[in-house]
C-alpha cells in the first residue's frame, strides 16, 4: 500500500480502526456526551478531598489580607480578571474556603472539556481530516488526552492552591480562544465565522487580563493555523493579526505597576527584569534544567514539592549542557515530524509535532529570559502539559496501529495499559491532595524536601503558631535566622509569640531587630507600636504606628491601634478619626467596628 493510499484510511493518530472493532453494540462508548461526563467524574473523584483545604502561601496576601479583594476595589493590573473572581468569591463566601475550591474545581473541569473539544476540532482541520479516518479513534485520542490533563498529579498545584486560579483561569480563556477560532475557521458561513472570531477576541482579552502567560496565545494560534490549515499566507494572517491586539493589554496594564509611563524602553526593561539577584542569562541557563525537571515530573510525578530549593545555574555546567541537548533534540524531533507529516501525509506526525511545539510555546514566558523570583513552580506546567499529553497519546495510538498489523496481541494491551496509567495517576493526584488538606502537613512536606530553604521553615513556623504549637514555631523561626540571618519576618514572628506570652520587653527586642533590618517593614512597626502601647510608652507607640501607616496607608489594624493610643492620650477626635479610617478600609474589622461604637458612646457622654 502506497503512503498516499495509506493516509486516506488512517486516523489523525496515525492508525485506523475497522468498523467492526468500534461499531455495533459498542458505538455508544464513543459518544462525546459520555466522554465529557467521564472527564467531569474523573476530575470530581480526584479533587473531592480538596474542598476544605486551607488558605496557604499566596492565598493569604491575595485573599485574606488583600483589601482589593475584600473591598472590591480592583485597579487596572495584568491580573484584573483573577482578582475580580477572587473578590466575587469573597463577597459570596467570605473566608469559607469551600466556595473558592468549588470555583477552582469547576474551572479545571471546564478546561478538561475544552481540551477534549480543542483536540476534536483539530482533527477536523484540512491537514488532519484524512478521508476514511476513524471517528472513534479520533474521539479516543481526545478523551485520553483530556483525562491525562484532568487526572495528572502535576495539576494539583494549579487547582488545589486557590491563588493559582490565575493559572487555571487563564488556561480557560486561552483554550476557549483556540476552540472559538477553530470553530470559526471551520465554519462555512462567513457571518457565523465573524461572530465566533469576535467572541475569540473577547476571550483572548480576558486571558490577557488573567495572567501574563496568555501573552503566548498568538504564538500557539499561529502554530494551529500554519500546521493544520492551508491557503495563501495573506488570507490566513489577517484574522490572526486581529487576535494579536489583546496582547497589548499586558504591557499597558503593567505601566502603572512598574511606573514607566511614556518610556517604552524602560517599560520593556522592567517587564523582562522582574526580580533581582538572577541575571537573564543565569535564569535561562537554570531553565534548561528546570524544563527537564518538568519533563521528569510529567513522566514520573514523584517527589512533588510546592516550594523547590532549586540551584541557580551560573555557567554551562555538564548538567546544563545535557539538559540543553535534550531540549534541542525534542525541538529537532518536532521539526522532523512536521517534515514527515508534509511529505508522507501522516496526520499523527503533525499532531505530535504540534504538541511538542505547544509545550515550549506555552512555557516560554516563565522559562526563558524573564527572571521570576522563583525559578520553578509546578503550576507553570498546567497549560504547557496539554501539548505533551496529546503528543504522547498520539504516539501510543500510532504504536497500537503498528502493533495491530504485526503482533495483534500486544496491540490489544495498549489501551488497558493506558487506562491503568490513568487510574494510577488519578490515585496519586488524590493522595497529593491529601497533603494540601492540612496546613501543617503541607509545610512539613516542603521542609522535608527543601530543608535548606528559609522560607519553608518560616511558613512551617507560621502553621505551628496558628495551631498553638509555640515551641515548635520558635524552633522553626530560629532555623530561619540561622539559614538567613538578614530575615526580618522570623524576628517579627518571634516577637509575636513573646507578645502572646505577655513578655513585652522580649517582644519589643525582636520587633526592633526586624525594623533595623528592614526599616520599611510595616508589620514590624505595627507590632512594635502595639507592644509599646502595652508597656505604656504611648509617645513611642504613636511614632511606630505612624511609621506603619506611612509605609502602608491601607493597613487597617495600624489605624485601629493608633486610635487606641490616641484614646489613651485623651485625644478623642483623633482617636475616632483613625478608628473610622480602619472601618472604612476594612468593614470586616470587627474590633475596629466595636471600638467606633464604644468611642462614639463615650463622646456622647454615655457609658461605653
Amino acid at each position: 500500500m502506497s503512503p498516499k493510499k495509506k493516509s486516506r484510511s488512517s486516523s489523525p493518530s496515525g492508525g485506523s480502526t475497522p468498523a467492526s472493532a468500534t461499531g455495533g453494540a459498542f458505538r455508544w462508548l464513543f459518544n462525546p456526551a459520555l466522554h465529557l461526563l467521564l472527564i467531569c467524574l474523573a476530575g470530581i473523584a480526584v479533587y473531592a478531598n480538596t474542598l476544605h483545604a486551607p488558605f496557604v502561601l499566596d492565598d493569604i496576601s491575595s485573599i485574606t489580607t488583600n483589601p482589593l479583594t475584600r473591598n472590591f476595589r480592583i485597579a487596572l493590573n495584568s491580573r484584573i480578571v483573577t482578582y475580580v473572581s477572587l473578590a466575587l468569591n469573597y463577597r459570596l463566601h467570605g473566608l469559607d474556603v469551600t466556595g473558592y475550591h468549588l470555583v477552582n474545581l469547576s474551572v479545571h473541569l471546564a478546561n478538561g472539556m475544552l481540551v477534549y473539544a480543542f483536540l476534536t476540532l483539530l482533527q477536523k482541520t484540512p491537514v488532519l481530516a484524512a478521508p476514511g479516518a476513524s471517528r472513534s479513534e479520533q474521539r479516543l485520542l481526545s478523551l485520553c488526552s483530556a483525562l491525562l490533563f484532568i487526572c495528572h498529579p502535576i495539576q494539583t498545584q494549579a487547582v488545589t492552591y486557590i491563588a493559582q486560579r490565575a493559572t487555571s483561569l487563564a488556561a480557560l480563556f486561552y483554550l476557549s480562544t483556540h476552540v472559538l477560532y477553530l470553530v470559526a475557521r471551520l465554519s462555512p458561513s462567513r457571518r457565523r465565522g465573524a461572530a465566533l472570531g469576535t467572541a475569540a477576541f473577547g476571550t483572548a482579552l480576558l486571558a490577557m487580563g488573567t495572567k501574563e502567560i496568555s501573552f503566548t496565545l498568538p504564538l500557539t494560534l499561529l502554530l494551529v493555523e500554519f500546521i493544520f490549515f492551508t491557503g495563501s499566507v495573506r488570507q490566513r494572517i489577517l484574522p490572526l493579526a486581529i487576535l494579536f491586539l489583546p496582547t497589548l493589554f499586558v504591557p499597558l496594564a503593567l505601566v502603572p505597576t512598574l511606573g514607566a509611563r511614556g518610556n517604552l524602553p524602560e517599560l520593556l526593561s522592567k517587564i523582562t527584569s522582574l526580580t533581582t539577584g538572577i541575571s537573564r542569562g543565569e535564569y535561562l541557563l537554570t531553565q534548561f534544567r528546570v524544563v527537564v525537571t518538568y519533563l521528569r515530573l510529567l513522566v514520573l510525578p514523584v517527589g512533588q514539592n510546592v516550594d523547590y530549593d532549586y540551584p541557580v545555574a551560573r555557567s554551562l555546567s555538564p548538567g546544563v549542557l545535557a539538559s540543553l541537548a535534550l531540549l534541542v533534540a525534542m525541538m529537532g524531533a518536532a521539526a522532523y515530524l512536521l517534515v514527515r507529516a508534509r511529505r508522507r501525509r501522516e496526520p499523527g506526525a503533525a499532531l505530535a509535532a504540534f504538541g511538542i511545539l505547544w509545550f515550549f510555546a506555552a512555557l516560554s514566558i516563565e522559562s526563558t529570559i524573564i527572571p521570576l523570583p522563583d525559578v520553578i513552580f509546578e503550576h507553570r506546567l498546567y497549560l504547557p502539559s496539554i501539548g505533551l499529553f496529546s503528543a504522547s497519546v498520539t504516539g501510543l495510538l500510532s504504536l497500537r496501529h503498528s502493533l495491530r498489523e504485526k503482533t495483534p496481541d500486544l496491540a490489544h494491551l495498549v489501551l488497558p495499559a493506558l487506562a491503568l496509567v490513568l487510574v494510577v495517576l488519578a490515585g496519586t493526584a488524590a493522595a497529593r491532595n491529601e497533603v494540601w488538606g492540612d496546613e501543617v502537613k503541607i509545610w512539613e512536606d516542603i521542609v522535608a524536601k527543601s530543608p535548606a530553604k528559609a522560607r519553608a521553615h518560616g511558613n512551617l513556623g507560621n502553621a505551628y503558631q496558628s495551631r498553638g504549637r509555640f515551641e515548635d514555631a520558635v524552633r522553626e523561626y530560629h532555623e530561619v535566622i540561622r539559614l538567613d540571618p538578614g530575615d526580618p519576618g522570623a524576628r517579627v514572628n518571634l516577637g509575636t509569640i513573646s507578645y502572646r506570652r505577655r513578655n513585652w520587653a522580649e517582644a519589643a527586642r525582636w520587633y526592633r531587630q526586624a525594623v533595623d533590618l528592614e526599616p520599611g517593614n510595616a508589620a514590624a512597626h505595627y507590632n512594635l507600636g502595639k507592644t509599646l502601647t502595652e508597656e505604656g510608652n504611648l509617645a513611642e507607640a504613636e511614632r511606630e504606628l505612624r511609621e506603619a501607616i506611612r509605609f502602608r496607608p491601607d493597613y487597617d489594624p495600624a489605624h485601629n491601634s493608633l486610635g487606641i493610643v490616641y484614646f489613651r492620650m485623651q485625644r478623642y477626635p483623633e482617636a475616632l478619626a483613625e478608628i473610622r479610617t480602619a472601618v472604612r478600609l476594612n468593614p470586616g474589622n470587627t474590633e475596629a467596628v466595636k471600638n467606633v461604637e464604644a468611642l462614639e458612646q463615650a463622646l456622647r457622654g454615655t457609658k461605653p
